[in-house]
């Protein structure tokens, strides 16, 4: 029995630093100050466009801090941040955050022209383990983007 412990422990550790090498890798590729988790969505019919949308650590004076796809459930919060362009006038989004395919919470947000970033939070638990997304979505339903993650021990 003390052998399947240690080696599910084991196979733990292993799993979480797999998920910090891709992560890793993910930044190293782009070159920018962080890895972007989603596809710039293209500006239709001079819409406004999601030209960055991250899961981080935190977020402070308006910046992402630590981007990531696999997050501590010890880190206490998790953050969505989304910066938009081509605001042609006030508008309101929803980053809709997800739990195991469920929806957990919609948190309504405003964008003011011309370029605007924000970002919403959650707290974490221990129930909150697994896999998470978030959808940015407008009023319409028109999504602007999908970013998704894990929260682990």
């Amino acid at each position: 029995m003390e052998t399947k412990a240690c080696f599910l422990q084991g196979l733990k550790i292993f799993l979480i630093g797999l998920s910090l090498i891709y992560s890793f890798i993910a930044f190293a590729q782009t070159g920018d100050e962080a890895p972007q988790q989603i596809q710039e969505t293209t500006s239709e019919d001079n819409l406004p466009f999601m030209k960055t949308g991250l899961i981080c650590e935190s977020v402070r004076n308006g910046h992402c801090e630590r981007p990531t796809v696999v997050l501590s459930v010890e880190r206490k919060q998790a953050f969505c941040y989304t910066l938009f362009e081509n605001i042609t006038a006030p508008r309101i989004i929803y980053h809709r955050w997800y739990h195991r395919g469920e929806l957990t919470t919609q948190i309504r947000l405003r964008l003011q022209p011309p370029r605007w970033a924000t970002y919403s939070s959650i707290q974490l638990r221990e129930a909150d383990k697994g896999p998470w997304q978030v959808e940015v979505v407008d009023e319409t339903g028109r999504v602007y983007g999908v970013l998704r993650f894990s929260i682990t021990e």
